[in-house]
Formats: structure tokens, C-alpha cells, sequence
């Protein structure tokens, strides 16, 4: 699983990891086979915020893989829920995350 934690409204870095990255058809097809995308979402803005139900589920995860609160900060996790892996924003090609 490839858990983001994002403010997908303010934060220049995670829209930078967003958009030229994780959204784009060549990283959705990279991944398909290999990771599971969970983005919790932390907009600031009130238009964008989240359902209580979706914020209290991001929160929870925070509190496990992301206590410092960094954006963004993608974690790599295994099947058990395990972190194996952190890294905040780096402007790397959709195809560096799948390089061993």
C-alpha cells in the first residue's frame, strides 16, 4: 500500500506530488499490480473539507504513520499494515517509486 498524507488545497509540495506524479496514466499503470493508492487528505480550506466519517479515518492513520503531521509524506506499508518505508517530497518521475 502507498498511504499519502496530503493538504491537497494549500500545500505546494503535495499538489507537486500529486499532479506530475501520482495522478498521472503512467504512474496508475505502474502501480496497478504493485500498490494499492490511499491518500488522506487534509484540505485547510472549508469548501474542501472532508466528511467527519473520512477526516476522523485520516486522522486515525495519522496518528499511526505520520505523528509529526509532515505533508506530504507518502509511507510505504506491507500487506500488515507495517510502514517499510517514509519519504516526504522529492520531484522524482512517476517510475522512480517502482525502482528496487
Amino acid at each position: 500500500m502507498l498511504l499519502v498524507f496530503q493538504g491537497s488545497d494549500l500545500c505546494i509540495p503535495c499538489i507537486k506530488i500529486d499532479k506530475p506524479t501520482l495522478s498521472t496514466p503512467e504512474f496508475q499503470k505502474l502501480s496497478e499490480d504493485k500498490f494499492v493508492l490511499l491518500q488522506a487528505d487534509f484540505p485547510r480550506r472549508e469548501a474542501n473539507k472532508s466528511s467527519k466519517a473520512l477526516t476522523d479515518q485520516n486522522s486515525e492513520l495519522a496518528s499511526i504513520y505520520n505523528e509529526q503531521g509532515y505533508f506530504p509524506l507518502v509511507v510505504v506499508l506491507d500487506k500488515s499494515g507495517k510502514a517499510l518505508g517514509k519519504m516526504g517530497y522529492e520531484k522524482i518521475f512517476p517510475q522512480n517509486y517502482f525502482k528496487s
